[in-house]
């Protein structure tokens, strides 16, 4: 019997991983394997000038002095900022595997860049992922409209089971707009 696998999106937050107890409690190292998922925005691109570009010819042999009117700055993403981030979110995510494999499963980690629900559904089409495991912030109303639903997205593309779980912060600092229109 072969193995299932199991996707569990993490961003960074403390939010995000209450998942890791509940998966620990309802998966068998027997019978899954972890993939855990971050997704980054892409990384900023940096500005660079034409490569041509000199204030004095005789700076450099061969250069061509190129008038300031059609000077043109454009913005490039090294392999190094790619790389720089991808092993920032590795590192976010060692705790988490750590935790997995302390408990016996076996762990992949996967990096993505780009919306976290559309990275979500190119992992699970493009992976043999047979569950996902993640929380939800359960927002509604005005809120869901602003901030958006990954949970919402995944429940409505993915064609693989969702265990979705909705922690509740023991101190609330912050409300839901919904939940402020009730005080009016």
């Amino acid at each position: 019997m072969s193995k299932q696998t199991v996707l569990v999106p993490l961003d960074g937050s403390d939010f995000g991983a209450q998942i890791i107890a509940p998966a620990l409690s309802l998966l068998s190292p027997g019978h899954h394997r972890i993939v855990l998922l971050h997704v980054c925005a892409p990384p900023r691109p940096h500005p660079v000038h034409d490569a041509f570009e000199s204030a004095d010819p005789h700076d450099a042999p061969g250069s061509v002095t190129v008038p300031e009117r059609i000077r043109m700055p454009y913005e490039v993403v090294t392999d190094s900022d790619v790389d720089a981030a991808a092993a920032e979110a590795v590192q976010g995510m060692a705790p988490a595997r750590a935790t997995f494999e302390a408990a016996g499963f076996e762990v992949r980690t996967e990096v993505a860049f780009g919306a976290p629900a559309e990275a979500i559904e190119r992992i699970v089409a493009s992976d043999a992922i047979d569950l996902i495991a993640m929380t939800t912030h359960g927002r509604s109303g005005l809120t869901r409209m602003i901030a958006g639903s990954v949970a919402g997205h995944v429940l409505r593309h993915v064609r693989v089971p969702v265990l979705m779980l909705r922690p509740e912060s023991p101190q609330r600092d912050l409300y839901t707009t919904d939940e402020m229109l009730k005080f009016t």
